[in-house]
């Protein structure tokens, strides 16, 4: 992979994590990319900060390139579901000034059969009353190839849905 790619691979990233337009849930179903999320404990406080570990599983036959900014709680999408489908949405914005631990020649990249492991970190805000929740995660990737098969674009995994206690 070469550098314009590389770069080309950060700023739709960075785009991507600002908001911009992206494709997402295309390929979720049929790629083989999979999320799945734990927690140590199912029963969790207002306030309090709690760690989800987040497995990217690849088994399609492509590699695959995630975006990072070197902090997890900004990588990911995470959110509180309540019975009534009502979503609070967990993650804290993107800072002003974005630091990128990684350099342009290691941006994380899953190979087929890989794995890619992140401890995230999650604060249960006070606007979130106690009850019980589904926990969801997302995550973009992008893959590494231009087969006319593989759709083009950053595309979205969703995890499984965790249950949480809010206590």
């Amino acid at each position: 992979m070469n550098r314009t790619t590389i770069l080309a691979v950060l700023f739709l990233g960075l785009a991507a994590e600002l908001g911009y337009s992206q494709q997402t849930n295309v390929a979720a179903k049929r790629s083989g990319v999979h999320l799945t999320i734990s927690m140590s404990r199912n029963v969790v406080a207002v306030g309090s900060t709690n760690f989800v570990r987040c497995c990217i599983t690849n088994s399609s036959t492509n590699t695959i390139y995630v975006f990072d900014t070197g902090g997890p709680k900004y990588n990911f999408e995470y959110s509180l579901i309540d019975r009534s489908r009502k979503v609070y949405n967990l993650k804290p914005p993107l800072p002003p000034v974005v630091i990128f631990s990684n350099t342009l020649e290691n941006i994380p990249r899953i190979l087929p059969g890989g794995t890619h492991k992140s401890d995230l970190e999650i604060q249960v805000n006070k606007t979130v009353k106690p009850g019980r929740y589904k926990l969801e995660v997302k995550r973009r990737f992008l893959f590494a190839t231009r087969k006319e098969s593989v759709p083009p674009g950053w595309q979205e995994v969703v995890s499984n849905l965790l249950d949480l206690q809010v206590k």
